[in-house]
């Protein structure tokens, strides 16, 4: 029987495996294992790495993905952020007061820079623990135009965007955003990730139009995973919501995986990413929380019959962060219809 590491590594090149790999969005419910309050927990390699191998004992799904909330990257180069019990910790002060600041903002060592160096630690330190057994998938925090965001503030950015404010200025962000972030993927690589993700979820159909993320979204995440292809290791993107509309953009990157949620059509992301690139998904987190075991397992396995009737390589798992409250029976819900079905 392969490995879980080996399986991840198949789908993501798109061969057949004995069975489709799950992978969960679960920090939360990892921080619950550890029984610190996530303001401990998500400021902590160590403790972080620590959980997730209890986790991974407990449930034995095939790869482990780490990640600690939206704020990381922001913080790392200077915005302040909220760390409070029971809740990820979230970008709170933007670090750029006007849009003329990037060019006074400095490209900081993530190795050497809290809270990225503790990612990394994890990241490092889980690659010790499970040699070639389990595959690690390593969160490389928020895509360019989400990070870019965050470094302005959501609405400053939003607004400024539309309005083409200083576009000059707004593609210098941008590029700034790259720049930083293929640093901190290449050190999670280098410190034993299998696969670097990003989420871009503010430059998504939840928050703009499906024009403005060709325009400003896709652009600079190709720039992003095409800046990382040299490296020889897999790259997935998430954007939160329905990703329906954009689906070509984001195989058009160059990722090797897409994550999807319950509000993209399902059947249409799998003949749209079949022979072309891996599906990530799409239980739904909130029926995780509060349907039976029974119900879960059924959605699972009506997931994997779609992926299989349109050859779609598919590792199951949520489509999106899960709660910390998340049964335990549900997660094995999911791992049970993808090993039985």
């Amino acid at each position: 029987m392969a490995k879980s590491r080996q399986r991840v590594l198949d789908t993501l090149q798109l061969n057949q495996t004995d069975y489709a790999p799950t992978a969960f969005h679960n920090s939360a419910v990892v921080a619950e294992i550890s029984e610190l309050p996530y303001d401990q927990f998500f400021r902590s390699g160590s403790a972080m790495a620590e959980a997730h191998i209890r986790a991974y004992e407990r449930f034995g799904y095939d790869a482990i993905i780490v990640d600690s909330g939206t704020s990381c990257s922001a913080e790392t180069l200077g915005c302040e952020a909220h760390y409070a019990d029971k809740v990820y910790p979230v970008t709170k002060t933007p670090v750029l007061k006007q849009l003329n600041d990037i060019r006074d903002l400095t490209l900081p060592d993530p190795n050497e820079t809290y809270p990225a160096s503790e990612m990394i630690a994890c990241i490092r330190m889980l690659r010790q623990h499970f040699g070639d057994e389990a595959a690690v998938i390593a969160t490389g925090d928020q895509g360019p135009f989400t990070l870019a965001a965050l470094l302005y503030g959501l609405d400053n950015w939003l607004l400024a965007v539309k309005t083409n404010q200083d576009a000059d200025l707004l593609h210098r962000i941008l590029d700034f955003c790259v720049r930083y972030t293929t640093l901190y993927a290449l050190a999670l690589h280098e410190a034993g990730a299998d696969v670097v993700r990003f989420g871009d979820s503010f430059g998504g159909t939840q928050v703009v139009s499906p024009a403005m993320y060709y325009e400003w979204t896709f652009p600079y995440e190709k720039l992003l995973i095409s800046a990382l292809k040299p490296y020889n290791f897999p790259t997935s993107i998430h954007i939160c919501g329905n990703a329906t509309p954009i689906l070509e953009g984001m195989i058009a990157t160059g990722a090797n995986m897409i994550e999807v949620d319950e509000l993209t059509d399902f059947r249409k992301a799998c003949e749209t990413c079949a022979g072309r690139v891996a599906l990530l998904g799409p239980v739904s987190p909130a029926n995780m929380v509060f349907k039976t075991p029974a119900e879960v397992k059924s959605e699972a396995a009506q997931a994997l019959s779609i992926a299989r009737r349109s050859g779609t390589a598919l590792i199951l798992g949520a489509g999106c962060s899960m709660a910390g409250d998340t049964p335990f029976e549900n997660i094995d819900a999911v791992i049970e219809a993808a090993r039985t079905f």
